[in-house]
């Protein structure tokens, strides 16, 4: 892990896992905002024997440790780095006990949502069954295009995107590392904390929201979730019967709370409540950990304290304001990003799916997953789409398929979490006698934007997707396109790929 010692963002933590680039780039893995610093000024890589090297990528104020001017070195725990004159950073050891506490208070305050997110599970899963039992009842001559099916259709589809949102936004939630700080669109994550809140407080607590668009900070985004998401919770629990919990997210209209930011802004999150506030006497203890007003059972006391460290970690302040019978308000600044969005090898829908795409006898895929149920649901889709597909049920399968076929497959797409061998796993060993197999993960794996650091360039797609997400996906992977007209600017290769 490195902390900025001096420099931009004092305090902020890094974690550095095998590689991590540190400079100014939008594409180093820690961005550091110093003019002093190169794009891209050094390198840390984790050895075999797992321990940590820096070298200096030819940067052009140097690098130096612990004081003396370095090209290249095994680092130790304490280490300082400096990176031209402004910045130093320490290379410290990442603490389990921080850890665990977050990880306690995460679990913590999703205990506190079971109920919600129960009940908002089973209205779904209960709208699919009653909705599909009805359609099974209908009577033969009834046609797919008809009203009635229809309207069916639009259910089932609804209830599988709120569960498959709802989803999501639980595993961000109760995930026990973050990815590191990047660029983060701060106004689609609060966006999903309302999300998640409609759909689990009690129907009595009335959530308000008022977000602007286009915020953006760099910070760790199950960090931030966490921030807003322990922040919502302590203010349901202040309103056992009922009230309005707000939800507010702005950029600052007057001096900054950060100073070391004050030229750039800040972008500031509110959440209220009309509970029954803090007594004074209380409220200076609030971010203590382990200090709770709560009764014995309800809470350890933890989740303001955590809220407090990620703050700091974000190199953000936190302000609150309460008054007894009328609620509480936290209001938290953090620094404006002015970095880039970064781009993630996630795949993105365009708005229509080319119509060369529906055309007969195109490319043929090799669909490996180890749910029957989910690959009989992709290969309709493909299908459907105009691609011939093979299936494999596991990494094993795959790769014993991909050797034997006479004609190889113009894409693999897989499942990611396969008992016997995983997807990353496969692809790397097809890969060790094809280096040009192209290749598609479709799953519901979280970090699917880290995978291609570790098989090479590979297209993403998260579960659950619709057809149109999966054929627009699948058509990018395998031929390139002009995105003006939207029309096919390469040829099908299954004819160039014989062996």
């Amino acid at each position: 892990m490195l902390v900025v010692a001096r420099g931009p963002s004092v305090g902020r933590k890094f974690t550095i896992d095998r590689v991590a680039t540190i400079g100014r780039s939008e594409s180093a893995t820690v961005f550091l905002e110093d003019s002093e610093v190169s794009r891209h000024h050094v390198e840390i890589r984790q050895t075999d024997d797992h321990d940590y090297v820096i070298q200096d990528l030819g940067s052009r104020n140097g690098t130096s440790v612990n004081g003396v001017r370095i090209t290249r070195r095994f680092l130790a725990v304490g280490d300082e780095i400096q990176l031209g004159p402004n910045v130093v950073l320490v290379f410290a050891r990442r603490d389990p006990l921080e850890d665990a506490i977050h990880q306690r208070q995460r679990l913590e305050a999703l205990g506190r949502l079971t109920a919600g997110i129960a009940h908002d599970f089973n209205n779904m899963i209960g709208a699919v069954s009653a909705t599909a039992d009805y359609l099974a009842q209908l009577p033969p001559e009834a046609k797919v295009g008809s009203p009635a099916v229809s309207e069916c259709l639009d259910d089932v589809r609804s209830a599988a995107q709120r569960a498959a949102a709802l989803s999501r936004s639980l595993i961000e939630f109760a995930k026990g590392t973050g990815a590191g700080h990047k660029t983060v669109d701060l106004s689609t994550l609060c966006h999903e904390v309302v999300q998640v809140v409609r759909r689990t407080f009690d129907r009595s607590i009335e959530i308000e929201s008022k977000i602007e668009p286009g915020l953006r900070v760099e910070g760790d985004p199950t960090e931030l979730h966490q921030i807003l998401m322990n922040l919502c919770v302590n203010a349901r629990d202040a309103m056992l019967d009922g009230g309005t919990l707000s939800i507010e997210a702005r950029a600052a209209r007057g001096p900054s709370k950060t100073p070391v930011r004050a030229a750039r802004g800040d972008v500031i999150v509110s959440v209220a409540d009309t509970g029954v506030g803090i007594d004074p006497g209380a409220r200076e203890h609030i971010f203590e950990p382990f200090f709770t007003t709560k009764a014995r059972g309800s809470g350890f006391g933890i989740g303001l304290a955590t809220v407090r460290d990620l703050v700091d970690g974000h190199s953000g302040v936190i302000e609150v304001a309460s008054e007894l019978g009328s609620g509480t308000r936290f209001d938290v600044h953090f620094p404006l990003s002015t970095r880039a969005q970064s781009r993630v090898g996630i795949a993105t829908p365009m708005t229509r799916i080319p119509a060369s795409m529906n055309e007969p006898g195109g490319a043929t895929v090799l669909l490996v997953d180890d749910e029957a149920i989910v690959r009989r649901a992709l290969r309709r889709v493909l299908r459907q789409g105009g691609y011939e597909v093979i299936e494999a049920r596991d990494g094993v399968e795959a790769v014993a398929l991909y050797t034997d076929l006479a004609r190889r497959p113009d894409l693999l797409i897989l499942d990611l979490d396969m008992p016997r061998m995983r997807g990353d796993e496969a692809l790397t060993k097809i890969r060790a006698f094809d280096p040009g197999v192209r290749a598609l993960f479709v799953s519901g794996h979280q970090q699917l934007e880290n995978i291609g650091a570790d098989v090479g360039d590979v297209s993403c797609l998260q579960k659950p997707c619709s057809a149109t997400d999966l054929l627009i996906a699948v058509s990018n992977a395998v031929d390139s396109f002009d995105p003006e007209d939207m029309t096919l600017t390469g040829k099908v290769r299954g004819q160039q790929r014989q062996r």
